[in-house]
């Protein structure tokens, strides 16, 4: 990785703390490996990114931070802090991905990859979803289950219940998707349904996608043609 410019010598004294072969590993076009549909999904979101923000322990981390950013000493001791008082969120590690992230990438390109993971392991709304554009949708979602839907038969709309059971085969049965909906498992374009739902032209995204997810981590994407 290329330095920004600027650094003083906290920074640049800190250099020579890297041992010989230690690096900030760079991923390019690192391929998913084997395991379920959110993990190769990880993966995608993840080659925004220029590494693992995952693989890397706390210490490198801190480490990291000082030699490849231009964050003051205060900022990064807050920082530090942050991280002490709840390790689980991993406040070193998000800071320095999206300070690298910016140095290798841009601005921009951190807040794609950030609004790729909400969607995925986040809060995300249906607005956040409609909001991407057809390549970072199809990029997202590379990978997982597809069914193609004639867009004629949205012209009346499908019973939400048909349409997981028979249109899309996402349920193997009715009662199948009967009781994933009663349990609050299924959402479409990411809302929960009710059995009231009919699936019609108004819940196109890009003027062509469905969204359907069952449960936390599976996802099928409808092609409407």
């Amino acid at each position: 990785i290329q330095l920004p410019g600027g650094h003083d010598a906290h920074h640049d004294s800190l250099r020579n703390e890297i041992p010989a072969g230690d690096s900030l590993k760079i991923r390019v076009g690192q391929s998913a490996g084997r395991g379920d549909i959110v993990e190769q999904r990880r993966r995608i979101v993840l080659k925004q990114l220029p590494f693992d923000e995952e693989r890397i322990s706390d210490e490198d981390a801190l480490k990291y931070l000082k030699i490849f950013t231009t964050k003051s000493k205060a900022e990064i001791d807050a920082i530090a802090a942050e991280h002490a008082s709840d390790p689980g969120q991993r406040a070193m590690q998000k800071a320095l991905a999206r300070e690298v992230t910016i140095v290798v990438h841009s601005e921009a390109d951190y807040q794609r990859a950030l609004e790729a993971s909400q969607i995925l392991f986040g809060k995300a709304t249906e607005e956040t979803l409609r909001n991407l554009s057809e390549s970072d949708l199809l990029a997202i979602f590379d990978g997982v289950p597809r069914s193609t839907v004639a867009k004629e038969l949205l012209k009346e709309g499908i019973a939400v219940i048909d349409f997981l059971a028979e249109t899309t085969r996402v349920s193997a049965s009715k009662g199948e998707a009967r009781r994933s909906i009663q349990g609050n498992a299924i959402s479409i374009n990411k809302v929960k349904v009710t059995e009231q739902k009919n699936i019609d032209g108004n819940d196109l995204i890009s003027d062509k996608y469905i969204l359907i997810q069952s449960g936390k981590k599976n996802y099928h994407l409808v092609v409407v043609e």
